[in-house]
């Protein structure tokens, strides 16, 4: 016989309010940077003269 998953107190977001939030800058960072590096790239493809 199966039985559903029983909820409770505790989880992963139980930490102090400082360290989500340092997890989420560090997040937003790393999802910054990579969006900047591939619009570099990009920009930088569509800047490039062909003579060179």
């Amino acid at each position: 016989m199966q039985y559903g998953v029983e909820a409770g107190t505790g989880g992963s977001f139980t930490d102090s309010v400082p360290a989500l939030a340092a997890g989420a800058t560090l997040i937003a960072a790393a999802c910054g940077g990579a969006g900047y590096r591939l619009y570099g790239r990009w920009r930088a493809s569509v800047g490039r003269s062909a003579d060179v």
